[in-house]
Order: structure tokens, then sequence, then C-alpha cells
């Protein structure tokens, strides 16, 4: 995705401030090696914290402006990045990007989907959403018409049909959302299943919705904010 974009993403929009106290949070997303049982997934770290690491040893870090990693061995501060004013597009639940599909530049990056709570129809596994009531389908490939099939774990199903450059559709409002079941898609380059993980409410900073995706198992949206974020922090000097 061309740099412009990966910064758009995580620009701030809103006024969706980040207290002073969410501002020190840094949260251990990624732990390998032997001192991994002392830094679990989803804990998190105080700003002026330091941490000794062995050779081996794998830290991945999220706060609200940056992710960034570790490697042992040695002994390093934890400090916490200047957090932004507002959260990041890639989160926003109301960025009208993410509600009635995006337009892409010609050399971004159409296999990244460019908000956090979109479905992508490719992407097997379980998937969180912030708006059961009204989610978005994401495909990455937009340039064609297609079909898709969406069958739910009754055996009920739907059929959303795309236009040529629709990268984005509603959830068919026939097949209601079931929190935590499986949904088999079918119509692209191959079937895939979905298991949709209704957030309880729209996490408010990016910590947050780190660990609301690291407690639900949305690898793939998490590797997507882990990536974002740091790509963020690079365009910034952090």
């Amino acid at each position: 995705m061309h740099w412009i974009d990966r910064m758009k993403m995580v620009a701030g929009l809103g006024a969706l401030l980040i207290a002073p106290a969410v501002q020190a949070q840094i949260l251990v997303v990624r732990a390998t090696g032997p001192s991994a049982p002392k830094f679990k997934a989803g804990s998190v770290l105080a700003a002026t914290a330091k941490v000794a690491l062995k050779p081996g040893d794998l830290l991945v870090l999220l706060d609200e402006r940056s992710s960034w990693s570790l490697r042992g061995p040695g002994s390093f501060p934890v400090r916490a990045r200047q957090a932004p004013a507002a959260a990041p597009r890639l989160m926003s639940v109301d960025e009208r990007r993410a509600r009635i599909g995006a337009v892409r530049t010609p050399d971004a990056d159409s296999t990244t989907r460019p908000n956090l709570w979109l479905i992508d129809i490719a992407q097997p596994g379980p998937t969180c959403i912030v708006d059961p009531a009204a989610p978005l389908l994401w495909r990455a490939d937009e340039k064609a018409a297609a079909r898709t099939s969406i069958t739910g774990p009754t055996g009920a199903s739907a059929t959303l049909d795309w236009n040529a450059g629709q990268e984005t559709r509603a959830w068919p409002a026939t097949l209601p959302i079931v929190p935590g079941a499986t949904y088999r898609i079918t119509g692209g380059a191959k079937e895939t299943s979905v298991i949709v993980k209704p957030l309880p409410s729209s996490p408010d900073s990016v910590a947050g919705a780190g660990k609301a995706l690291l407690d639900n198992g949305c690898s793939a949206q998490l590797d997507l904010l882990v990536a974002q974020m740091g790509a963020a922090g690079r365009q910034a000097g952090s």
C-alpha cells in the first residue's frame, strides 16, 4: 500500500480522545523465546518498565502511536509513544470510506482491508465486528462483478451480487448474525468459513482493540493492526 494511504489509515479523524491512563498502556501482542512465560500476550507493561530478554526472545509491543519489536539478549526500556488526539482511521466504525466502499489509488495494496472491522470474505477463522446490526463484507478484488453465497449455522443462506468496482457490501439482512457462529462463504476463489465474533462495544484505543482481538482469537485483524501501526510509527519517526 502507498505510504500516503497508510498514514491516512492511522490518522486521527474524530473526537475519540485517548485518556491519559490509556496513553501509557503498552500491550504485549506476541512473545516468543525462553522468557515468553513472563510476557504473556495480552498483558500490559508500564511505560517506565524495563525488560530483560534472553537470546532468542522476541516481544511485539503495541501502543497508541506505533507497534515495535524488542529482541534479546539485552535489557531494554519500554517507552510509550506520544498518543495521537484521535482514534486511528483503521479502527473507526463511522469512517465513510468503510461504509460505502474505498476508492483506491492505482498503487494501493488491494489485499489489505481498509478498515479493521470489515469482514474479509476470503479470510477464514474468527473475525471481530463492532456493529452486529450492520456489518460490512469486504473483498480484495473488486474489479469484476461477482456473486457470493453465505450459509449460516442453521443452513439458511443468502446470495449477494457485487458490481464491478464494488469493494464492500452490507451483510444480508435475511441472515441475522449469531455471535460466535460459523458462516460458510462461497463464490470467490475458494470456500471460506468465517466465525463472526461481535464485540460488546467499539474499542476507544489501539491497546483496547489489540486486547479485544487477542481475547477473541481474531489474529488476522490483529496482524493488520500491528502492521499498520508499525508503518505509522516509522513514517512518524517514532
